[in-house]
């Protein structure tokens, strides 16, 4: 009976631990802006946003919003759009 508790113990112990790894690496940050002239204010469609650090970027859309899904947050972005300098934030 001991053995028996000590088992169930056990495998609840397991499932818990299982429940808490899926959870953590399901876990995403979404990081959304909008990309703007920052004299005029006016959006820069189609600029580069690259997280720091990364080898990839997303593209903002025609009004300047970008969004990513990452897994940890990143230090800082890297901005980029012809005809502009390339800024990080």
């Amino acid at each position: 009976s001991t053995y028996l508790l000590l088992y169930i113990f056990l495998r609840l112990l397991a499932v818990v631990l299982l429940l808490l790894i899926s959870v953590s690496v399901s876990a995403s940050v979404t990081v959304r802006g909008r990309v703007v002239d920052s004299i005029t204010d006016k959006p820069v469609p189609f600029a580069s946003v690259q997280p720091i650090g990364r080898n990839w970027a997303v593209q903002a859309d025609e009004k300047g919003n970008f969004r990513i899904e990452l897994q940890t947050p990143p230090d800082s972005l890297g901005v980029s759009a012809l005809g502009f300098s390339t800024e990080r934030f």
